[in-house]
């Protein structure tokens, strides 16, 4: 993983895409994607890289956008004025990670503190699992709840601030009690509600108008936005 915050000069090495998620641009309005001719140069924050894509912040925005992911292997990256790192030397105490749950079909015990996966740092098991209550019940519900997180990460980057959630895996009874569709894709794993402070799910929901999936705000919560990773374009609730 590359530091964060940091200043880089970046070089197209093909013709090649920026996207405003991480994810594969085939699945992307064209709003959400900018296109980029061979050998163009640009100069970007570089926030984090994690696995295939960079993720960067402009300091001009780009089609109203300050932040946008490129995939690693279309750029040539140099830093911008490099200094020397200073040379520290001390003992990290070790972070706890939290009780352990096992997801029949995954082989490793999973840590309730530990993110949901290196491209969602700022998604955490307790979160998906409602403090390890909600047992996903096996390998697709899991598969799922990473790929919700990993997208939601693309776009909590966008807003800027935390994502408070209130809602994620809902399996039953609880999908009912909620009152809670029932071909809700809280019931898999892939879907998210949650809220935004000082914002209301309306302005959440504009500035993730581009969002590849399923989109809603509730009517007697209007705070909380809903985002799920459905195939399909979806929008309900005023979103």
């Amino acid at each position: 993983m590359t530091r964060l915050f940091e200043k880089f000069n970046f070089t197209a090495k093909v013709d090649t895409k920026l996207k405003l998620y991480p994810i594969d641009s085939r699945d992307l309005v064209d709003s959400a994607i900018y296109d980029v001719q061979k050998d163009t140069e640009l100069t970007a924050l570089l926030v984090k890289t994690e696995d295939d894509h960079y993720w960067l912040e402009f300091d001009d925005p780009i089609k109203n956008q300050h932040r946008w992911h490129a995939f690693v292997e279309h750029w040539e990256a140099v830093k911008a004025n490099p200094e020397p790192d200073p040379q520290v030397s001390f003992k990290q105490k070790p972070k706890d990670r939290g009780k352990t749950i096992k997801i029949p079909g995954v082989a490793d015990l999973i840590y309730l503190g530990d993110p949901i996966c290196a491209k969602s740092p700022n998604f955490f098991w307790y979160e998906a699992t409602h403090n390890g209550t909600r047992i996903p019940s096996g390998t697709a519900v899991y598969q799922n709840i990473i790929k919700i997180a990993t997208a939601a990460q693309g776009a909590r980057m966008r807003i800027g601030k935390p994502f408070n959630i209130t809602s994620w895996y809902r399996p039953e009874p609880f999908n009912r009690r909620a009152g809670g569709a029932r071909n809700s894709t809280h019931l898999i794993g892939a879907a998210i509600d949650f809220t935004v402070d000082g914002m209301t799910g309306k302005e959440i929901s504009r500035e993730l108008r581009d969002w590849p999936g399923g989109m809603g705000i509730y009517h007697h919560i209007p705070q909380i936005l809903h985002l799920d990773v459905r195939s399909r374009l979806v929008r309900w609730g005023m979103a």
